[in-house]
């Protein structure tokens, strides 16, 4: 019976062994299903059983079809009838099935043709969508790019113009909460803003308590849309789920985008509007709608319009659009805008006011102050301006201003400068009680150029709407502009020190840096994969930013292609349905449930990593011997071998290779590398690889930026020659430059390799010696291309793997050589930002992993050079297809490890630092502070938490939250957020002291057996 299906639904000569593969699995795990449902009606369960052989074999079929032929126009006919007869049963069945060809047949299909089908097929579903969430352990993979949501998410705007939202609706959600925030959504996308309003106030005051995030999402869109709305802020409805209320907090507590927003709400009535409208707009822009992102925009202009008129009488047009626009960068197309605004407000009588001529003249003109009655008052501004040690400028004119500063008990010189003013009352605090208009970004101006450089110290930054007060005034040298240098130089000088970062090089970034030839190529000097974005995201948001705002991200599709030694190779990618497709096709149909298991298992070790290691400073063992600290390191399996592990899940060696590569990323061995490690395929799995264009120097340029911002100096071409250390005070007191130059401070930091640091840098002791000795990561051999034409053969992440994997890392971390059949990675950035190459070419980076330096037995590397370079192009000819492939080069440059250890001071060239083996990692690796002085800390790759740019960013945060508690400075970005609770087991007390010796003894007695094999974890 079955071939007899196949052959009707096949007109042409296919594989039948893919299909029966494929089939007979998912046959045997439906019939039973099938067989117990006592929902039957009374009809033969066999028959059931007959028809869903059926419908499954059918869909099968042209899920393959429309992948393979390409022929989903040409069998859209025949997809719509059996879309007609495919009941809810058998929908329910072959949900996975089902979801993959959804996910086909959209790429081939309009949208606005899928979805009467659709809406019937789901219709009979009747909300049987238990079946969709069995992948619920691996949701955030499987809600990106695999879920039915996502596919109607793709066509809301269809969806939009083809129904009216309640019926629409109807083929997609079927609970309230659902049903209404998405019939809100398309709403919005009408531009029917009440109606998405009533829609948004039900899900707002929903008394279950199980979908809390669906009610902030309409919290937020609801809290806006009444401005927009009503032209008002409104009273915010009372959440009544106290999971809500919950998640609420945390999202809008103080310190978040949207806990700004409401806190302007209720400060200032909405008339503050304009001070936060890119937070405002910000909000919106987190959902994607660009729309509401212009409406509160212009809900910005008239709030700032309406404001005006209770500070002038009559005002010039073009200086009331001047207010509005500020200092906004919008060009003369944003004023023009604005211009045409106020004219329409005026026009239409959405303020009371009139134009005569070229000027504004606000009606009730009784209730304000004359623009010419202001000049004495900012005459005395300017003198008290003065007498702060302010720039002799206009600050602003607000009433609120003058009232609380003018009017006040005065200030004499011997007032405590910036900090107070106004009869002893804060600065900030008088801000805050009056409108912040001209004023605040006035002030915020002032502010910025007194911390842009000169010789004094600035005495106050302004930053995210608030003055912050410099109360340390200590000053703090950083030795290198590498990224976890610049970013601690951001979170520092933010915080209120006097910052100053010292490069040997004349370029930031260090590793992270770009490399440019005469005719346009661009190359990164080292990382190219942007992962693990939450790391990037947590730095800018820390600095009140947004990283959207600073990066253009491109996501990477696929992630890399994998080419094996036989020709064969496998695409990885964050769209599950290719990934069933790839793993079924080494792994067979059951690989497919053991890769998602595999994935559940990398989520684990990715969160609890994020969770305890990431933000965690290992400062003492006590740390590490809390009870839950050993229990996790049984959960991350940090006691087995990461290709091992991996084993367990992957029965094809092709695919135990695939998934175990990256950890060249930390520069160990995955025979090596403990498990815990495959936390890296989760992140690039679920989040995705991403690529900043402009290069991923993009990344330090703009932490750069935002140091300078907040008052942090860069100098650039001067190498330090040691630390200046007084053997007395045990204190670092500056830095003395090859030059000779001594630069003094109060603290330093330093972003050198740390092993350099120990033995360059710093006085020579035991522990110098015996960091010399720790294993290390991998050196590289790295080409740079500039390419004479595009090569389409090849993605911009693509790993060649060498038939003899394991040798291959033995040669590279045991010998210490170049192997003998090299690994390696080619990127190629000019596949995912044109300006990387010019135009009909491409730029290319080849990195070959090998030995590091090794003293004891020299090698000429040169020889390695030419070795590897033809390794590379007799695998890139062969596996790729391309003939003479070295006639394609235009340009060569290359980097050796003893390039990277003379460039970048790196000990023995080794590329990313000390390796992360057991015993090198949480309290066991370097402490980020200096054991004997106390003023001397340290941020990189060979410190905690480790190796990477996002690990290393982490790194700068907790280092940052070291100098800041050591200094009793507050940092900005712990303000409103709470201590982490942590369990009672955590806490070593008397009491208890004897029992938790004991588990202390006993686990790692287990961890011993455990690592000698005679326990299996």
């Amino acid at each position: 019976m079955m071939d007899s299906i196949l052959d009707k639904a096949l007109s042409r000569d296919h594989s039948r062994k893919y299909f029966k593969e494929a089939l007979l699995p998912a046959l045997k795990s439906a019939s039973r299903p099938v067989l117990a449902n006592n929902a039957s009606g009374g009809k033969d369960p066999l028959q059931i059983l007959r028809e869903d052989v059926h419908s499954l074999a059918y869909l099968f079929v042209l899920n393959a079809r429309c992948q393979e032929a390409n022929e989903a126009q040409s069998l859209w006919p025949r997809i719509q009838q059996f879309l007609q007869n495919f009941d809810e049963h058998q929908l329910y069945l072959a949900t996975d099935t089902f979801l993959a060809f959804i996910t086909t047949i959209s790429r081939h299909i309009p949208p606005a043709d899928l979805l009467d089908p659709l809406h019937g097929a789901l219709l009979r579903w009747q909300g049987r969508g238990a079946g969709v969430h069995k992948l619920t352990p691996v949701h955030p993979l499987y809600l990106r790019q695999c879920s039915l949501a996502n596919a109607f998410d793709r066509a809301l705007e269809t969806l939009g113009r083809h129904y009216e939202p309640d019926t629409a609706l109807e083929c997609t959600y079927h609970t309230p909460m659902l049903y209404n925030l998405y019939a809100a959504h398309i709403y919005m996308q009408l531009g029917r803003y009440a109606d998405a309003l009533n829609r948004l106030s039900y899900v707002v005051t929903h008394p279950g308590s199980s979908c809390s995030t669906l009610q902030i999402c309409a919290y937020k869109r609801w809290s806006l849309l009444h401005l927009i709305v009503n032209g008002k802020p409104g009273t915010l409805p009372k959440l009544v789920s106290r999971a809500a209320e919950r998640a609420f907090k945390a999202l809008a507590g103080p310190g978040t985008a949207y806990g700004e927003v409401l806190a302007n709400f209720g400060s200032n009535g909405g008339k503050g509007l304009r001070t936060v409208s890119e937070k405002w707009m910000g909000v919106f822009r987190e959902d994607g709608n660009e729309n509401l992102v212009r409406l509160v925009s212009r809900a910005g202009i008239w709030a700032h319009v309406r404001g005006l008129g209770e500070v002038y009488g009559r005002l010039s047009l073009e200086s009331a659009v001047q207010r509005v626009v500020g200092r906004q960068e919008d060009g003369e197309e944003y004023r023009v805008r604005v211009r045409k605004e106020i004219e329409g407000m005026v026009e239409r009588g959405d303020v009371n006011a009139r134009v005569e001529g070229d000027t504004l003249v606000f009606e009730d003109a009784s209730k304000v102050v004359q623009e010419e009655e202001l000049v004495a008052q900012v005459a005395r501004i300017k003198a008290l301006n003065k007498e702060l040690g302010m720039l002799e400028r206009e600050v602003g004119s607000s009433k609120a201003y003058l009232k609380v500063v003018v009017e006040g008990s005065g200030h004499g010189p011997g007032g405590s400068g910036m900090q107070m003013m106004g009869g002893g009352r804060r600065f900030e605090d008088a801000l805050r009680e009056g409108a912040k208009g001209e004023m605040m970004d006035l002030m915020e101006e002032e502010m910025m150029g007194m911390s842009g450089g000169g010789e004094h110290t600035s005495p106050g930054i302004w930053q995210g709407g608030q003055l912050l007060i410099n109360m340390s005034g200590k000053k703090v040298i950083i030795i290198g502009a590498g990224v976890g240098g610049t970013a601690t130089a951001a979170r520092l000088a933010q915080s209120g020190f006097d910052v100053t970062v010292i490069e040997k090089n004349d370029f930031s970034g260090g590793r992270c840096s770009l490399i440019y030839d005469e005719d346009g190529h661009r190359f990164d000097r080292g990382p190219s994969l942007y992962l693990m974005p939450k790391c990037f995201e947590e730095t800018f948001e820390d600095l009140g930013e947004k990283v959207e705002d600073w990066l253009e991200l491109r996501r990477c599709d696929p992630n890399y292609r994998v080419h094996f030694h036989d020709g064969e190779c496998i695409e990885l990618s964050s769209d599950l349905a290719r990934m069933k497709t790839e793993v079924e096709r080494f792994e067979g149909v059951d690989g497919y449930a053991r890769f998602l298991d595999f994935v559940k298992e990398s989520h684990y070790h990715y969160e609890l990593s994020i969770s305890h290691v990431l933000h965690t400073n290992f400062t003492s063992l006590s740390k590490l011997l809390k009870p839950s600290y050993l229990l996790l390191a049984f959960r991350l399996h940090i006691l087995n071998k990461l290709y091992g592990r991996a084993a367990k899940y992957f029965w094809s060696e092709r695919l135990r290779r695939a998934f175990t590569f990256q950890t060249m990323y930390m520069g160990m061995s995955p025979f090596d590398a403990p498990a815990t490690y495959n936390l890296l395929q989760y992140t690039e799995l679920a989040e995705g690889i991403f690529y900043p264009v402009g290069g991923f120097n993009k990344v330090v340029q703009s932490l750069e930026e935002l140091a300078k911002r907040s008052g942090a100096k860069f100098r650039y071409s001067a190498p330090v020659a040691k630390i200046d250390i007084d053997s007395k005070t045990k204190k670092a007191n500056g830095v003395i430059l090859d030059s000779g130059e001594c630069i003094s401070a109060d603290i330093v930091i330093c972003n050198a390799d740390l092993i350099y640091t120990y033995n360059k840098l710093l006085p020579s002791t035991p522990y110098a010696t015996k960091l010399s000795d720790k294993n290390l990561t991998s050196s590289s051999i790295s080409f740079y291309w500039s390419m004479k034409q595009v090569v389409p053969e090849l993605d911009a992440h693509n790993i060649f793997l060498a038939e003899k994997y394991k040798d291959s890392f033995d040669d590279i971390f045991k010998r210490k050589t170049l192997p003998e059949e090299a690994s390696f990675y080619v990127n190629v950035p000019s596949r995912m930002d044109k300006t990387a190459a010019p135009e009909g070419r491409d730029t290319i980076v080849v990195l070959v992993p090998t030995g590091y330096i090794d003293t004891n037995n020299p090698q000429n590397y040169e020889t390695l050079v030419t070795k590897a370079r033809a390794q590379v192009l007799e695998v890139l000819e062969t596996r790729l297809g391309i003939p003479n492939f070295k006639d394609l080069i235009l340009r060569e440059r290359t980097s050796t490890p003893l390039d990277w250890q003379n460039d970048f001071n790196l000990h023995r060239g080794s590329i990313l630092g000390l390796s992360h083996d057991i015993f090198q990692v949480l309290y066991f690796r370097p402490s980020t502070k200096h054991a004997e002085y106390k003023n001397l800390y340290f941020v990189g790759a060979s410190t905690q938490p480790g190796t990477g740019v996002p690990i290393v960013l982490c790194g700068a945060r907790m280092v940052s939250e070291q100098v800041c508690g050591d200094y009793e400075v507050r940092a900005r970005w712990l303000e409103g957020k709470k201590k982490e609770v942590r369990s009672g087991l955590d806490r070593i007390n008397k009491p208890g002291i004897s029992l938790t010796s004991i588990a202390v003894f006993v686990a790692l007695i287990a961890m011993l057996l455990v690592w000698l094999g005679v326990l299996q974890v």
